[in-house]
């Protein structure tokens, strides 16, 4: 059968449902669909029951939009798109959409889809890295734009409180500070996952996760990128890590220049463009070579090294999982009225 079916989730078919994220944009909720996905195969059907035979049972993601209260076209727009894009993956492992819900205690609309436990992000890509080709790694990326959210708050933890969990390059400069999570922090992470995805290294591997690197990150350094790297690539992660948090794209924004870059590179005809097109054909070009096959190659090179020789982490790095950072007295000590004022966090 075709994955591009979607269904209708009622929500009393979710059960065992776990908070394990919140965002600016949403929060992520784990949970066992009872029914479950219908099966993959040629017997999905089951003739003698007139019924689709489904993996009963199964463990789900549920991934809840603030304030979507109300089917929109952008909600609509959100699935359809991700359809399109999980179609175009080259045989590369992505996170698969199930279909949609709502909440019936506060009427809000999420997607279902499959789980993906924590830390898999760089299993897949070790394991997959000769599957990958910057169409999939787009699609990846805007799967992650979505809701999977690697920087986050304790589950109990509310925006306002100042005891601070995670992995310290993920984290947004003004959060380091003690500054409330907000969406613009989650967009932060999501430029340290790019800065990551190409250069096949965490953020700032050769060095200590420590006091001096938060108080680095804070003055405004960030990894270093290979020359290999896309400029529109670049450019995007950049505004993402930008150190002032006004500065950066908003999710819906980012979301929506990640289906733009892949929608130009899937376009493998420009002839079928009528000549009323010039400035999208131009556009389109540009975009093609930026993400040529030379640079791919380059890219897919290093993630192969990488994948044969693995990076020694160092003890404070806390094998890349999360763990307490209180450093914002002390960098708040540390930071002149002159650098707040440049990072634009003065209340």
């Amino acid at each position: 059968m075709s994955w591009r079916l979607i269904e209708w989730i009622e929500y009393s078919n979710l059960e065992n449902i776990e908070l394990i994220a919140h965002g600016g944009f949403g929060s992520v909720y784990k949970a066992i669909w009872k029914e479950g996905p219908i099966a993959v195969g040629e017997q999905a059907w089951d003739f003698n029951k007139s019924e689709w035979r489904r993996e009963n049972k199964k463990e789900v993601a549920v991934k809840k939009f603030q304030n979507a209260i109300n089917v929109s076209p952008d909600f609509l727009n959100e699935v359809n798109s991700n359809l399109k894009m999980n179609s175009e993956t080259s045989g590369f492992e992505t996170i698969q959409i199930y279909g949609a819900t709502r909440d019936p205690q506060n009427g809000e609309y999420a997607i279902v889809t499959e789980f993906k436990n924590g830390g898999n992000l760089r299993k897949m890509i070790k394991k997959n890295h000769s599957n990958l080709t910057w169409k999939v790694i787009l699609n990846i990326y805007w799967n992650i734009s979505l809701g999977l959210i690697l920087v986050c708050r304790p589950m109990d933890q509310s925006s306002t409180d100042k005891i601070l969990y995670g992995v310290l390059p993920f984290v947004a400069p003004e959060v380091l500070l003690g500054k409330e999570f907000t969406e613009a922090a989650d967009i932060y992470g999501f430029g340290m996952i790019m800065s990551e995805l190409i250069s096949g290294e965490p953020p700032f591997f050769g060095r200590e996760y420590d006091e001096n690197l938060a108080l680095a990150i804070c003055y405004g350094q960030r990894p270093q990128f290979p020359e290999y790297t896309p400029e529109p690539y670049a450019e995007l992660m950049k505004r993402c890590y930008d150190p002032i948090p006004t500065n950066r794209p908003t999710a819906k924004e980012l979301n929506s220049q990640l289906t733009n870059l892949w929608e130009m590179l899937v376009i493998d005809d420009l002839s079928s463009l009528s000549e009323d097109h010039g400035l999208e054909i131009k556009e389109i070009k540009e975009i093609k070579e930026a993400f040529n096959q030379e640079r791919e190659d380059k890219w897919k090179a290093r993630l192969a090294e990488l994948a044969t020789n693995s990076i020694s982490l160092k003890r404070s790095q806390n094998l890349l999982t999360s763990k307490r950072l209180d450093y914002s007295q002390h960098l708040s000590q540390k930071l002149s009225v002159e650098d707040w004022n440049k990072l634009k966090l003065t209340d």
